[in-house]
């Protein structure tokens, strides 16, 4: 559990931490309607446009003439922008979004009272996208974050005949990354290459779970994932990274989908179209919303991450 001290000192951390844009960008808006959030869960009260503009920009809302500068304008606008993608998750996450606009009001919203396990996982999963803020916590929700896109692929691909082989935090394979890369072409009945022996160290070489849809024959011919887990911002930037697998073992005349998973949110209003920038290779992706579609919130309450994340909100 985390003391008060721990909860005002990420509370300071998030407001210090981010600066909003003077001008308006709209690829931003889902970045720092994240910020927003976390602010409202830090301050466990309502929390309108004036105290965003107040705390991000670090400047009053006035009443005189000078509200009407460009500048205040610039800021007040990029605020509404924001919040209507706050309403937007509204609408989107539905039961699953721990926030509600306050009664009476339009330019507020806060914490919802009775928190849901659906709504602390999407609370859980909003903090895995912010760990700057939360660095002595990083390890307990990156290990737990593998976990979760593990459970995530298991119910999206079919459930009886998928095999997962975890590479990341919760590994059960021994050894340097030469042995565990051996294993993984066992166990897939595909070809070690030479390149594999020049690799050193004990990572997972850019993949931190494969997954496998095995025939009754055998055959190394199947359907296989390569999986990335990643919480950064630069999750963008590596997703390219299975793709050193194709120079390590030779698969059975197949090329491996890559999957990537991320708990940040890219989906749109209609809860389909997404809005972001492309990903090298162009993965399956799996974000916040997806990953709340395929895994309940039960299923995570025994995480550390979530017992942390619960802390926060009673």
């Amino acid at each position: 559990m985390m003391t008060n001290n721990e909860i005002e000192s990420i509370r300071n951390a998030i407001i210090g931490v981010i600066k909003f844009p003077e001008t308006k960008q709209n690829d931003g808006v889902t970045y720092y309607a994240d910020y927003i959030e976390l602010y409202a869960l830090s301050k466990k009260s309502e929390v309108s446009k004036s105290d965003i503009i107040k705390y991000f920009y670090n400047t009053e809302v006035s009443e005189s003439e000078e509200s009407s500068s460009k500048t205040n304008d610039a800021h007040e606008s990029y605020v509404n922008e924001c919040f209507d993608e706050i309403k937007r998750r509204m609408h989107v996450f539905r039961r699953k979004y721990p926030f509600e606009i306050c009664p009476g009001s339009q330019d507020a919203f806060k914490l919802v009272e009775k928190l849901s396990c659906d709504q602390i996982f999407y609370l859980q999963l909003l903090i895995s996208s912010k760990l700057s803020i939360f660095k002595n916590y990083e390890s307990d929700f990156t290990t737990d974050f593998e976990k979760i896109s593990a459970w995530v692929l298991k119910r999206y691909l079919p459930r009886r005949a998928t095999k997962i082989i975890p590479l990341g935090a919760n590994t059960t394979i021994r050894g340097n990354a030469i042995q565990k890369i051996q294993e993984v072409a066992k166990r897939l009945n595909a070809t070690p290459l030479p390149a594999l022996q020049s690799i050193t160290g004990t990572k997972e070489y850019g993949v931190d779970i494969i997954a496998h849809i095995p025939f009754k024959d055998g055959s190394g011919n199947r359907s296989v994932y390569y999986c990335q887990c990643g919480c950064g911002k630069d999750i963008k930037d590596k997703c390219g990274d299975p793709q050193k697998w194709d120079k390590l073992i030779l698969l059975q005349s197949i090329n491996p989908q890559i999957i990537v998973f991320f708990p940040y949110t890219y989906i749109g209003s209609n809860g389909k179209i997404f809005h972001e920038p492309k990903f090298i290779g162009n993965p399956l992706i799996f974000e916040r919303k997806r990953i709340l579609d395929y895994c309940k919130g039960e299923r995570c309450e025994g995480m550390k991450s979530y017992t942390i994340t619960k802390s926060l909100v009673i």
